[in-house]
Protein backbone atom coordinates (compact mmCIF):
# COMPACT_ATOMS: atom_id res chain seq x y z
CA UNK A 1 0.00 0.00 0.00
CA UNK A 2 1.31 3.47 -0.48
CA UNK A 3 2.21 5.72 1.86
CA UNK A 4 0.01 8.35 2.91
CA UNK A 5 2.33 11.56 1.78
CA UNK A 6 2.00 13.64 5.36
CA UNK A 7 2.94 17.46 3.78
CA UNK A 8 0.45 19.52 4.82
CA UNK A 9 2.69 21.91 7.30
CA UNK A 10 6.52 22.00 6.47
CA UNK A 11 8.11 22.86 9.02
CA UNK A 12 11.41 22.10 10.62
CA UNK A 13 12.15 21.69 14.54
CA UNK A 14 15.83 22.45 16.02
CA UNK A 15 16.81 20.82 19.01
CA UNK A 16 20.12 23.08 19.88
CA UNK A 17 21.07 20.54 22.64
CA UNK A 18 20.38 17.66 20.62
CA UNK A 19 22.36 19.32 17.54
CA UNK A 20 19.85 17.42 15.14
CA UNK A 21 16.59 18.72 13.29
CA UNK A 22 13.62 16.97 14.03
CA UNK A 23 9.95 17.61 12.46
CA UNK A 24 6.72 17.33 13.56
CA UNK A 25 4.90 17.05 10.61
CA UNK A 26 3.76 13.30 11.28
CA UNK A 27 2.13 14.49 14.64
CA UNK A 28 0.48 17.34 13.27
CA UNK A 29 -0.91 15.47 10.60
CA UNK A 30 -2.10 13.07 13.06
CA UNK A 31 -3.84 15.70 14.40
CA UNK A 32 -5.59 16.97 11.50
CA UNK A 33 -6.70 14.03 10.97
CA UNK A 34 -8.93 14.22 14.18
CA UNK A 35 -10.51 17.45 12.76
CA UNK A 36 -10.82 16.37 9.34
CA UNK A 37 -10.79 12.73 8.89
CA UNK A 38 -9.68 12.06 5.38
CA UNK A 39 -7.55 14.67 5.45
CA UNK A 40 -4.33 12.47 5.00
CA UNK A 41 -5.54 10.99 1.72
CA UNK A 42 -7.16 13.63 -0.07
CA UNK A 43 -3.33 15.68 0.65
CA UNK A 44 -1.87 12.64 -1.03
CA UNK A 45 -4.53 12.83 -4.08
CA UNK A 46 -3.39 16.14 -4.30
CA UNK A 47 0.09 15.87 -4.57
CA UNK A 48 0.20 13.26 -7.13
CA UNK A 49 -2.53 15.31 -9.03
CA UNK A 50 -0.20 18.55 -8.80
CA UNK A 51 2.93 16.45 -9.58
CA UNK A 52 1.13 14.77 -12.84
CA UNK A 53 -0.05 18.27 -14.29
CA UNK A 54 3.37 19.78 -13.93
CA UNK A 55 5.05 16.83 -15.63
CA UNK A 56 2.87 17.40 -18.44
CA UNK A 57 3.30 21.10 -18.56
CA UNK A 58 6.96 20.88 -18.27
CA UNK A 59 6.64 19.41 -22.13
CA UNK A 60 5.23 23.06 -23.05
CA UNK A 61 5.46 25.16 -19.95
CA UNK A 62 7.36 28.38 -21.45
CA UNK A 63 10.49 28.75 -19.04
CA UNK A 64 11.03 31.95 -20.04
CA UNK A 65 7.99 33.43 -17.89
CA UNK A 66 9.46 34.75 -14.61
CA UNK A 67 6.86 35.08 -11.76
CA UNK A 68 7.13 38.09 -8.86
CA UNK A 69 5.26 37.59 -5.88
CA UNK A 70 4.19 40.26 -3.78
CA UNK A 71 5.41 39.66 0.09
CA UNK A 72 4.52 41.05 3.25
CA UNK A 73 6.70 40.29 6.68
CA UNK A 74 5.42 40.43 9.98
CA UNK A 75 7.30 41.05 12.59
CA UNK A 76 5.93 40.39 16.16
CA UNK A 77 8.87 41.79 18.39
CA UNK A 78 8.55 41.27 22.20
CA UNK A 79 12.17 42.43 23.23
CA UNK A 80 14.45 44.69 20.56
CA UNK A 81 16.15 41.85 19.24
CA UNK A 82 12.91 40.55 17.97
CA UNK A 83 12.34 43.47 16.26
CA UNK A 84 14.24 43.09 12.86
CA UNK A 85 15.49 45.92 10.84
CA UNK A 86 14.66 46.47 7.40
CA UNK A 87 17.65 46.09 6.56
CA UNK A 88 17.69 42.24 8.01
CA UNK A 89 14.19 41.92 6.31
CA UNK A 90 15.82 43.17 2.86
CA UNK A 91 18.73 41.16 3.22
CA UNK A 92 16.46 37.66 3.64
CA UNK A 93 14.97 39.20 0.29
CA UNK A 94 17.92 38.81 -1.10
CA UNK A 95 18.91 35.56 -0.36
CA UNK A 96 15.11 34.21 -1.26
CA UNK A 97 15.67 35.64 -4.70
CA UNK A 98 18.96 34.47 -5.60
CA UNK A 99 17.82 30.73 -4.31
CA UNK A 100 15.07 30.76 -6.48
CA UNK A 101 16.70 32.22 -9.29
CA UNK A 102 19.70 30.19 -8.72
CA UNK A 103 22.17 33.65 -8.54
CA UNK A 104 23.31 32.50 -5.41
CA UNK A 105 27.13 32.57 -5.10
CA UNK A 106 27.59 29.03 -3.49
CA UNK A 107 26.10 27.05 -6.74
CA UNK A 108 29.82 26.40 -7.50
CA UNK A 109 29.45 24.10 -4.38
CA UNK A 110 26.77 22.12 -6.39
CA UNK A 111 28.37 18.49 -6.95
CA UNK A 112 29.02 17.89 -11.00
CA UNK A 113 26.72 15.01 -10.71
CA UNK A 114 23.20 17.06 -9.72
CA UNK A 115 24.25 20.51 -12.11
CA UNK A 116 22.44 19.13 -14.85
CA UNK A 117 18.88 19.43 -12.95
CA UNK A 118 20.07 22.12 -10.46
CA UNK A 119 17.53 24.82 -11.86
CA UNK A 120 16.51 28.89 -11.85
CA UNK A 121 13.19 28.38 -10.35
CA UNK A 122 11.42 31.29 -12.30
CA UNK A 123 10.14 32.88 -9.50
CA UNK A 124 11.10 35.93 -7.43
CA UNK A 125 9.84 38.04 -4.87
CA UNK A 126 9.59 41.62 -3.56
CA UNK A 127 8.14 43.73 -0.66
CA UNK A 128 4.32 44.57 -1.18
CA UNK A 129 4.55 48.33 -2.23
CA UNK A 130 0.59 48.65 -1.60
CA UNK A 131 -1.58 47.10 1.26
CA UNK A 132 -5.13 45.89 0.92
CA UNK A 133 -6.62 49.45 1.52
CA UNK A 134 -4.42 50.91 -1.61
CA UNK A 135 -2.17 53.04 0.72
CA UNK A 136 1.69 52.72 0.00
CA UNK A 137 3.59 50.70 2.28
CA UNK A 138 7.57 49.19 3.26
CA UNK A 139 5.61 45.56 3.01
CA UNK A 140 6.76 45.21 6.84
CA UNK A 141 4.29 45.26 9.71
CA UNK A 142 5.79 45.74 13.36
CA UNK A 143 4.17 44.75 16.53
CA UNK A 144 4.50 44.61 19.74
CA UNK A 145 3.66 41.66 21.43
CA UNK A 146 3.60 40.44 25.64
CA UNK A 147 4.46 37.06 24.44
CA UNK A 148 8.19 36.03 25.01
CA UNK A 149 7.60 33.19 22.85
CA UNK A 150 4.35 31.58 21.00
CA UNK A 151 5.48 28.39 21.53
CA UNK A 152 4.81 26.90 25.28
CA UNK A 153 5.29 22.99 25.02
CA UNK A 154 6.94 21.16 22.93
CA UNK A 155 3.92 19.07 21.59
CA UNK A 156 1.83 20.83 18.70
CA UNK A 157 4.15 23.56 18.80
CA UNK A 158 2.65 24.57 14.96
CA UNK A 159 -0.66 24.83 16.58
CA UNK A 160 0.33 27.18 19.14
CA UNK A 161 2.07 29.02 16.91
CA UNK A 162 -0.71 29.99 14.86
CA UNK A 163 -2.03 32.51 17.26
CA UNK A 164 0.53 34.79 15.57
CA UNK A 165 -1.41 35.02 12.55
CA UNK A 166 -4.85 36.47 14.85
CA UNK A 167 -5.19 39.97 15.12
CA UNK A 168 -6.11 39.53 19.22
CA UNK A 169 -2.81 37.88 19.81
CA UNK A 170 -0.61 38.62 16.80
CA UNK A 171 -0.72 40.22 12.88
CA UNK A 172 -3.57 39.51 10.75
CA UNK A 173 -3.29 38.34 7.56
CA UNK A 174 -3.30 40.71 4.80
CA UNK A 175 -5.54 38.82 1.42
CA UNK A 176 -3.75 35.72 1.32
CA UNK A 177 -5.16 35.23 -2.07
CA UNK A 178 -2.97 38.36 -3.20
CA UNK A 179 0.06 38.34 -1.12
CA UNK A 180 2.39 35.77 0.26
CA UNK A 181 2.34 36.57 4.05
CA UNK A 182 5.72 35.99 6.56
CA UNK A 183 5.15 36.16 10.15
CA UNK A 184 8.67 36.38 12.18
CA UNK A 185 8.36 35.70 15.64
CA UNK A 186 10.41 33.88 18.77
CA UNK A 187 9.32 30.46 18.29
CA UNK A 188 12.10 29.23 21.28
CA UNK A 189 11.27 27.02 24.18
CA UNK A 190 12.50 27.38 27.60
CA UNK A 191 15.38 28.76 25.74
CA UNK A 192 15.98 26.33 22.95
CA UNK A 193 15.36 27.06 19.54
CA UNK A 194 12.96 24.61 19.32
CA UNK A 195 10.92 25.42 15.70
CA UNK A 196 12.95 27.17 13.20
CA UNK A 197 9.25 27.78 10.68
CA UNK A 198 6.34 26.16 8.94
CA UNK A 199 4.44 26.86 6.09
CA UNK A 200 1.19 25.81 4.71
CA UNK A 201 1.24 24.47 1.01
CA UNK A 202 -1.72 25.08 -1.44
CA UNK A 203 -4.79 24.24 -0.14
CA UNK A 204 -7.36 24.86 -2.82
CA UNK A 205 -7.07 21.98 -5.06
CA UNK A 206 -10.18 20.94 -6.24
CA UNK A 207 -10.05 17.38 -3.84
CA UNK A 208 -9.59 19.44 -0.95
CA UNK A 209 -11.91 18.59 1.55
CA UNK A 210 -14.34 21.78 2.07
CA UNK A 211 -14.33 21.10 6.05
CA UNK A 212 -10.28 20.98 6.70
CA UNK A 213 -8.37 22.84 8.94
CA UNK A 214 -7.38 25.33 6.92
CA UNK A 215 -8.64 28.59 5.97
CA UNK A 216 -7.64 31.89 3.75
CA UNK A 217 -6.15 33.68 6.63
CA UNK A 218 -3.90 30.83 7.47
CA UNK A 219 -1.94 30.49 4.34
CA UNK A 220 1.60 31.68 4.68
CA UNK A 221 4.80 31.05 6.30
CA UNK A 222 5.85 31.71 10.02
CA UNK A 223 9.52 31.80 10.62
CA UNK A 224 11.70 31.94 13.81
CA UNK A 225 13.33 35.69 14.11
CA UNK A 226 16.75 33.94 14.45
CA UNK A 227 16.61 32.49 11.42
CA UNK A 228 15.50 35.61 9.21
CA UNK A 229 18.31 37.45 7.34
CA UNK A 230 22.11 38.92 7.92
CA UNK A 231 22.06 39.16 11.61
CA UNK A 232 24.15 37.89 14.13
CA UNK A 233 21.99 35.11 14.90
CA UNK A 234 21.41 33.52 11.63
CA UNK A 235 24.52 30.97 11.51
CA UNK A 236 21.89 28.69 13.04
CA UNK A 237 21.07 28.12 9.80
CA UNK A 238 22.49 30.10 7.12
CA UNK A 239 19.73 32.65 6.25
CA UNK A 240 18.15 29.46 4.47
CA UNK A 241 15.18 28.34 6.47
CA UNK A 242 12.48 30.80 4.63
CA UNK A 243 13.88 29.11 1.67
CA UNK A 244 12.81 25.88 2.82
CA UNK A 245 9.48 26.85 3.92
CA UNK A 246 8.14 28.90 1.28
CA UNK A 247 9.00 25.78 -1.11
CA UNK A 248 6.45 23.98 1.40
CA UNK A 249 4.43 26.82 0.66
CA UNK A 250 4.31 26.23 -3.17
CA UNK A 251 4.08 22.72 -2.81
CA UNK A 252 7.03 20.98 -2.01
CA UNK A 253 7.42 18.06 0.12
CA UNK A 254 11.29 16.75 2.13
CA UNK A 255 13.51 14.81 -0.60
CA UNK A 256 13.60 11.90 2.24
CA UNK A 257 9.67 11.36 1.96
CA UNK A 258 9.46 11.46 6.29
CA UNK A 259 9.59 8.08 5.89
CA UNK A 260 9.78 6.54 9.68
CA UNK A 261 12.58 4.65 11.18
CA UNK A 262 11.72 1.31 10.20
CA UNK A 263 10.64 1.92 6.58
CA UNK A 264 13.27 3.89 4.89
CA UNK A 265 13.94 3.70 1.37
CA UNK A 266 10.72 2.52 0.37
CA UNK A 267 9.95 3.41 -2.53
CA UNK A 268 6.72 4.28 -1.12
CA UNK A 269 8.14 6.68 0.96
CA UNK A 270 9.63 9.64 -0.98
CA UNK A 271 9.01 12.97 -2.66
CA UNK A 272 8.39 11.42 -5.76
CA UNK A 273 10.27 13.89 -7.91
CA UNK A 274 11.99 12.13 -10.95
CA UNK A 275 15.29 14.28 -10.23
CA UNK A 276 16.23 13.89 -6.52
CA UNK A 277 17.25 11.02 -5.76
CA UNK A 278 16.11 8.25 -2.76
CA UNK A 279 17.13 9.19 0.53
CA UNK A 280 16.08 7.49 3.39
CA UNK A 281 16.93 10.15 6.02
CA UNK A 282 17.12 13.78 6.77
CA UNK A 283 20.88 15.07 6.42
CA UNK A 284 20.85 16.58 10.06
CA UNK A 285 24.56 15.77 11.02
CA UNK A 286 27.13 18.89 11.18
CA UNK A 287 28.91 19.86 8.14
CA UNK A 288 28.60 18.71 4.46
CA UNK A 289 28.47 14.87 4.52
CA UNK A 290 28.89 14.50 0.98
CA UNK A 291 29.42 10.88 1.47
CA UNK A 292 25.95 10.27 2.55
CA UNK A 293 23.95 7.39 0.24
CA UNK A 294 21.46 6.18 2.04
CA UNK A 295 19.98 4.30 0.41
CA UNK A 296 21.01 1.51 -2.91
CA UNK A 297 24.81 2.39 -2.69
CA UNK A 298 25.52 -0.30 -4.32
CA UNK A 299 23.73 -0.17 -7.68
CA UNK A 300 25.24 0.85 -10.53
CA UNK A 301 22.87 3.75 -11.49
CA UNK A 302 22.69 4.90 -7.57
CA UNK A 303 23.15 8.61 -6.94
CA UNK A 304 24.02 9.83 -3.36
CA UNK A 305 21.65 11.56 -1.10
CA UNK A 306 21.24 15.26 -2.39
CA UNK A 307 22.64 17.45 0.47
CA UNK A 308 22.33 20.57 -1.47
CA UNK A 309 18.62 20.84 -2.18
CA UNK A 310 17.03 23.57 -0.11
CA UNK A 311 14.66 20.66 0.93
CA UNK A 312 16.43 18.64 2.95
CA UNK A 313 17.44 19.23 6.56
CA UNK A 314 21.00 19.72 5.92
CA UNK A 315 23.18 22.78 7.40
CA UNK A 316 22.12 25.87 5.23
CA UNK A 317 25.97 26.50 4.15
CA UNK A 318 25.48 22.56 2.10
CA UNK A 319 22.06 23.99 0.24
CA UNK A 320 22.26 25.67 -3.31
CA UNK A 321 20.05 24.19 -4.97
CA UNK A 322 15.98 23.06 -6.21
CA UNK A 323 16.05 20.65 -9.18
CA UNK A 324 13.91 21.14 -12.35
CA UNK A 325 11.32 19.20 -11.26
CA UNK A 326 11.09 20.81 -7.92
CA UNK A 327 10.82 24.17 -9.71
CA UNK A 328 8.53 22.60 -12.61
CA UNK A 329 5.81 21.26 -9.56
CA UNK A 330 6.35 25.23 -7.68
CA UNK A 331 5.44 26.93 -10.89
CA UNK A 332 2.50 24.14 -11.13
CA UNK A 333 0.58 24.88 -8.22
CA UNK A 334 1.52 28.89 -8.34
CA UNK A 335 -0.17 29.63 -11.53
CA UNK A 336 -3.19 26.68 -10.82
CA UNK A 337 -3.56 27.35 -7.18
CA UNK A 338 -1.66 30.47 -6.09
CA UNK A 339 -2.47 32.93 -9.11
CA UNK A 340 -3.33 36.22 -7.14
CA UNK A 341 0.10 36.08 -5.60
CA UNK A 342 1.49 36.76 -9.12
CA UNK A 343 1.76 40.54 -8.92
CA UNK A 344 4.25 40.31 -12.13
CA UNK A 345 4.69 38.08 -15.43
CA UNK A 346 7.90 38.81 -16.89
CA UNK A 347 8.50 37.16 -20.35
CA UNK A 348 12.15 37.25 -21.27
CA UNK A 349 14.28 34.08 -22.86
CA UNK A 350 16.70 32.10 -20.82
CA UNK A 351 19.64 30.35 -22.10
CA UNK A 352 17.87 27.17 -22.56
CA UNK A 353 14.23 27.91 -23.41
CA UNK A 354 11.87 24.42 -23.13
CA UNK A 355 11.48 23.44 -26.74
CA UNK A 356 7.78 22.86 -27.53
CA UNK A 357 6.77 19.20 -27.76
CA UNK A 358 3.24 18.14 -29.63
CA UNK A 359 1.01 15.70 -28.10
CA UNK A 360 1.76 11.45 -28.23
CA UNK A 361 -1.85 10.70 -27.54
CA UNK A 362 -5.35 12.89 -28.00
CA UNK A 363 -6.50 13.04 -23.82
CA UNK A 364 -8.08 15.47 -21.81
CA UNK A 365 -6.64 16.07 -18.25
CA UNK A 366 -6.27 16.71 -15.51
CA UNK A 367 -8.43 13.92 -13.69
CA UNK A 368 -10.41 14.63 -11.29
CA UNK A 369 -10.86 17.92 -12.83
CA UNK A 370 -12.21 20.97 -11.31
CA UNK A 371 -12.85 24.27 -13.30
CA UNK A 372 -11.31 23.76 -16.57
CA UNK A 373 -9.86 20.83 -18.50
CA UNK A 374 -6.80 21.10 -21.15
CA UNK A 375 -7.68 18.92 -24.40
CA UNK A 376 -4.73 17.73 -26.39
CA UNK A 377 -4.98 16.17 -29.78
CA UNK A 378 -2.60 14.33 -31.54
CA UNK A 379 -1.68 15.56 -34.89
CA UNK A 380 -4.66 17.42 -35.43
CA UNK A 381 -5.97 18.21 -39.29
CA UNK A 382 -6.33 21.94 -39.66
CA UNK A 383 -9.44 21.13 -42.44
CA UNK A 384 -11.46 18.64 -39.39
CA UNK A 385 -14.07 19.79 -36.72
CA UNK A 386 -13.31 18.50 -33.40
CA UNK A 387 -15.57 18.60 -30.31
CA UNK A 388 -15.60 17.61 -26.88
CA UNK A 389 -18.72 16.58 -25.36
CA UNK A 390 -19.59 15.39 -21.59
CA UNK A 391 -22.52 12.90 -21.11
CA UNK A 392 -23.20 11.73 -17.24
CA UNK A 393 -23.83 7.97 -16.36
CA UNK A 394 -27.11 7.68 -17.50
CA UNK A 395 -25.73 8.84 -21.37
CA UNK A 396 -27.26 12.35 -20.81
CA UNK A 397 -25.16 15.07 -22.17
CA UNK A 398 -23.93 17.82 -19.63
CA UNK A 399 -21.33 19.65 -21.74
CA UNK A 400 -20.51 20.00 -25.19
CA UNK A 401 -18.00 22.61 -26.84
CA UNK A 402 -16.50 23.01 -30.90
CA UNK A 403 -12.52 22.71 -30.19
CA UNK A 404 -10.05 24.77 -32.20
CA UNK A 405 -8.03 22.27 -34.40
CA UNK A 406 -5.37 23.17 -32.00
CA UNK A 407 -3.13 20.31 -30.61
CA UNK A 408 -3.37 21.66 -27.14
CA UNK A 409 -6.03 24.29 -25.38
CA UNK A 410 -7.63 24.76 -22.13
CA UNK A 411 -11.54 24.46 -21.77
CA UNK A 412 -13.76 26.39 -18.65
CA UNK A 413 -16.53 24.47 -17.57
CA UNK A 414 -19.00 24.33 -14.94
CA UNK A 415 -22.08 22.08 -15.65
CA UNK A 416 -23.47 21.19 -12.18
CA UNK A 417 -22.93 18.14 -9.86
CA UNK A 418 -19.52 16.55 -8.68
CA UNK A 419 -19.27 12.71 -9.87
CA UNK A 420 -18.02 10.47 -12.69
CA UNK A 421 -19.09 11.71 -15.97
CA UNK A 422 -17.82 10.43 -19.75
CA UNK A 423 -15.89 11.99 -22.08
CA UNK A 424 -15.58 11.90 -25.84
CA UNK A 425 -13.42 13.88 -28.15
CA UNK A 426 -14.97 13.79 -31.41
CA UNK A 427 -12.84 14.24 -35.04
CA UNK A 428 -15.69 15.17 -37.43
CA UNK A 429 -17.82 12.35 -36.31
CA UNK A 430 -15.89 9.78 -35.20
CA UNK A 431 -15.28 9.19 -31.36
CA UNK A 432 -11.25 9.30 -31.22
CA UNK A 433 -11.39 8.99 -27.09
CA UNK A 434 -13.72 8.74 -24.88
CA UNK A 435 -13.13 7.77 -21.05
CA UNK A 436 -15.05 8.24 -17.88
CA UNK A 437 -13.56 10.94 -14.94
CA UNK A 438 -14.10 12.28 -12.26
CA UNK A 439 -15.33 16.28 -12.92
CA UNK A 440 -16.75 18.80 -9.96
CA UNK A 441 -15.91 20.84 -6.80
CA UNK A 442 -14.12 19.04 -4.25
Amino acid sequence: MRGVLLFIIGFTVSFLYAQTEQCGQVEYMDYLETLSPGIKEQADNMYFESLRQSQARNKWDAKDTLYTINVVFHVMYNIGEENLTDEVIKSQMDILNASYRRTNEDTVLTRDIFKPVAADVGIQFQLAKVDPNGDSTSGIVRKYTPRSSYVTSQRFATLQAEQVKTAANGSAAWDTEKYLNIWVCDLSYLGYDLLLGFAYPPTSAPNWPSTSYVNADRQGVVVHYKTVGENSFTTLTSNKTLVHEVGHYLGLRHIWGDAPANDRCNHNYDDFINDTPLAGSSSDAPGCNYNKNTCDPLEPDDLPDQIENYMDYSPGTCQNMFTSDQAGLMRQNLITYRPGIIALKTYEMGPEPMPYIPPTETRVYPNPASTFVVVEIKDPIKENRYKLKITNVLGQPVFEKELESESRQRIEYNFGLSGFYIYQIFENEDVMVEDRMLFGQF
